[in-house]
């Protein structure tokens, strides 16, 4: 069995060892199922309302529960009628103890130790969704904010406000995959979101994003109160505010990132208050005696 046999899709390979489905018009559905999703177990099971509330287009309560590769996720709450303007909404939880076993899944290490857990609030429509009241957490790495995605004339909006308390980057290479396939020289860089899972890839042309995060710990010193506003309409970052501050130093700039031709064009510019950039650079043990 497969899902995503589409154009330009790539199928995924599943196996069904074992399923137990009830949908009566006067009685809740229920379905219990065991199986395989690209070689890892997996078990799944879904309660839902009645098929006469699904014909009467009444709000229909749905409970689904899931485990594999050291994961546990549940989704609970109603599913709405196509054209209920209220949507749907669902409450999200994953959680899990090592983000390495889900590798066949993700596309990360194997190796990859961290514990990690996911919840948030789901509302959706048939033209867009929203993941409100968002909180994860991947090793030492916390952040909580809100995710959107909307579907209009030109290309899909994703809109992201993360506030991050803590980014560890050393840890969070530990979970990077070595990728074996090398792109085409045609191709062109974008900003694209893909898992082994995912039948296809998911490209963010257009883009809202608000980051912030109060500690990022680096090897030799520690960036705080790092903030980003940006805008990125066809693959183009646009002139994007984004402020830091190293060592009490404040600096404030702007950065634009154009991914729309085959040689990506990266432009930064930094202020600061008058600082001793040898000091600096000294105090932060990155060298020793630099004169500026």
């Amino acid at each position: 069995l497969s899902y995503g046999n589409v154009a330009g899709g790539r199928p995924i390979r599943f196996d069904l060892e074992g399923a137990k489905v009830v949908l009566l018009h006067d009685q809740n559905m229920s379905i219990d199922a065991i199986g395989a999703l690209l070689d890892v177990p997996f078990n799944l099971q879904v309660s839902g309302g009645s098929f006469n509330q699904i014909l009467a287009g009444e709000p229909w309560p749905i409970d689904i529960s899931a485990a594999g590769g050291g994961a546990k996720l549940s989704f609970k709450g109603s599913i709405a009628a196509q054209d209920d303007p209220a949507g749907s909404n669902l409450t999200l939880n994953v959680s899990g103890k090592r983000i390495g076993d889900l590798a066949a899944w993700l596309g990360v290490s194997p190796k990859a130790k961290l514990s990690y857990d996911v919840s948030g609030k789901l509302k959706f429509t048939d033209q867009k969704w929203e993941l409100q009241s968002l909180s994860a957490r991947l090793g030492k790495t916390e952040l909580n904010g809100q995710l959107g995605w909307q579907l209009r004339d030109t290309s899909p909006l994703l809109t992201a406000k993360l506030r991050l308390k803590n980014v560890d980057p050393i840890e969070l290479q530990s979970i990077a995959a070595v990728d074996q396939s090398a792109k085409k020289e045609s191709e062109t860089e974008k900003f694209t979101f893909d898992m082994p899972i995912m039948p296809q890839a998911v490209e963010f042309n257009d883009a809202d994003i608000d980051i912030a995060v109060n500690r990022i710990r680096l090897r030799k010193f520690s960036i705080f109160n790092f903030a980003l506003a940006s805008r990125i309409r066809d693959g183009w970052v646009e002139n994007s505010p984004f402020q830091l501050t190293v060592e009490d130093v404040k600096f404030k700039g702007r950065l634009s990132l154009d991914l729309r031709s085959k040689i990506p064009e990266f432009k930064f510019k930094v202020d600061s208050t008058k600082v001793d950039i040898g000091a600096l650079l000294a105090e932060l043990k990155i060298v020793d005696g630099m004169e500026a």
